[in-house]
């Protein structure tokens, strides 16, 4: 453990070497914070202990500087009893711990351990980030090559087969059923590629890029993105706002992602001619359970909530957690039946992640599905 004290008082610093190389650790001494400085640019130093009031640069001013030339330095400060309001701002300030005087030496001891145990910890969890984020990158960048590469071949297999179909006369019923057989499966593997892309680029963390959203704007462009598929199946869009209309601070294209993922999904799951429900609001607390209210990162005094309910097959409570897990559609019949790759609502939960929100389901088989969009936002009324 490589140890620095620092203190004006050559007596203090004789007395806290001491106690230290009898329990074997061998510490530096520096009798100014101008020498300890000095001496943090040239040695590696796990924990610094420091008097708070000395001459010239004090144990604050030190901890600032010492800081600044690294990072990762676990600083502990010693104080006397009438200043604990200034151990209190240390603290503040990045210190790791603070002992008052006249110091315990089993307690000193102990904390100088933790500290450079602490110190191993934050050098080893940053380093395990910097790889994570990498292999992140070296994802998204291996999958938007290998879909450069597939889309070509699968771009000639879609033409080809359109070119025979228009060319051919006289083909057999079965032989065009072959054709659209080709066709729909380059188009599903092509689908499924944006879908992988699609995951890979937006739930990559990043920045939240905040701005005024007109709740009714952000449904209106679902309603808009998928009028085709909402037409084909005669579904019914019902939506409920709140008056005024609410203007929120969030990221709209996050936010508009997550509402499409989740109207998507009661989309393709809702027997056709039936009814879908939008309701927006605003409450004051997330209305979630308490395993899911530990998963929200903020408090907030302002929640959106966007419920989206259909009069689909339901869900079984068993699958509840596992419908937001990567490939995951629930039941396994329906999985087959809708040919979809369960990237979706795993999609949609990272994004309300990144939003310090989630998506929460209540639903059973035989009575539909409601998923609620829930973010924490400051709000505007127009």
């Amino acid at each position: 453990m490589n140890v620095l004290l620092v203190d004006d008082e050559k007596q203090i610093l004789n007395i806290l070497a001491e106690t230290l190389e009898a329990v074997g650790i061998q510490a530096e001494v520096c009798n100014s914070g101008d020498a300890a400085l000095a001496y943090l640019k040239d040695h590696a130093v796990e924990v610094m202990v420091s008097d708070l009031r000395m001459p010239g640069m004090n144990g604050l001013e030190l901890l600032q500087q010492a800081r600044a030339l690294d990072p990762d330095l676990q600083m502990v400060i010693l104080t006397g009893f009438g200043d604990l309001k200034s151990a209190v701002e240390a603290l503040r300030l990045g210190a790791y711990d603070y002992l008052n005087k006249p110091i315990d030496a089993e307690r000193l001891v102990q904390t100088l351990k933790i500290g450079a145990e602490q110190r191993r910890l934050t050098i080893e969890n940053r380093i395990l980030i910097e790889n994570l984020t990498e292999a992140s990158r070296l994802k998204t960048d291996f999958l938007h090559g290998m879909s450069h590469e597939i889309r070509t071949p699968l771009g000639h297999i879609t033409g080809f087969s359109e070119i025979l179909e228009q060319t051919i006369e006289g083909l057999s019923d079965k032989h065009e059923r072959y054709l659209h057989n080709i066709q729909g499966a380059a188009k599903r593997l092509l689908g499924m590629f944006d879908d992988m892309l699609q995951y890979a680029d937006m739930s990559t963390e990043g920045d939240l890029k905040l701005s005024p959203v007109l709740v009714s704007d952000l449904i209106r462009q679902i309603r808009s993105t998928l009028a085709d598929t909402i037409h084909q199946r005669g579904l019914d869009i019902v939506v409920e706002l709140p008056e005024p209309e609410l203007v929120v601070a969030a990221d709209f294209t996050i936010c508009e992602k997550m509402l499409e993922v989740v109207v998507q999904n009661a989309v393709d799951f809702s027997p056709p001619n039936t009814k879908i429900k939008i309701v927006a609001e605003i409450c004051s607390e997330p209305g979630v359970t308490e395993e899911e209210q530990a998963k929200l990162l903020i408090p907030s005094s302002h929640w959106l909530h966007i419920s989206v309910s259909d009069q689909g097959p339901g869900i079984a409570p068993e699958s509840h957690e596992r419908i937001f897990n990567l490939f995951e559609q629930g039941d396994g019949s329906l999985a087959r039946e809708h040919e979809g790759t369960g990237l979706g609502l795993a999609l949609g939960q990272s994004l309300a992640r990144r939003h310090n929100g989630l998506i929460t389901l209540k639903s059973a088989p035989g009575e539909g599905s409601t998923f609620t969009l829930i973010i924490p936002v400051s709000i505007s009324k127009s």
